[in-house]
């Protein structure tokens, strides 16, 4: 499974690096930095603080943070392997 996730990866990688579209560098910065993801977890902090209780707010908040570690941690480890 791996495997085929690392070639389907590398296969979608060299299909859009081949375009040699100038154009695209400015919002593949984009979407690879924080700029995209701090408001978007923001919203939805701000979301599930409207819409649930005190309790399942603080359940959701605290999953949220593990996921979010979770996932940095995952995927640095995980880049640091394939150097």
């Amino acid at each position: 499974m791996l495997e085929a996730l690392s070639s389907l990866d590398r296969n979608l990688f060299l299909i859009i690096n081949s375009w040699n579209a100038g154009w695209l560098n400015p919002i593949m910065v984009f979407l690879s930095g924080q700029t995209l993801w701090v408001p978007l977890i923001g919203f939805v902090i701000w979301m599930a603080y409207k819409q649930l209780d005190r309790r399942s707010f603080g359940i959701f908040f605290l999953f949220l943070l593990l996921g979010i570690v979770a996932s940095d941690v995952t995927s640095s480890s995980l880049y640091r392997d394939w150097e």
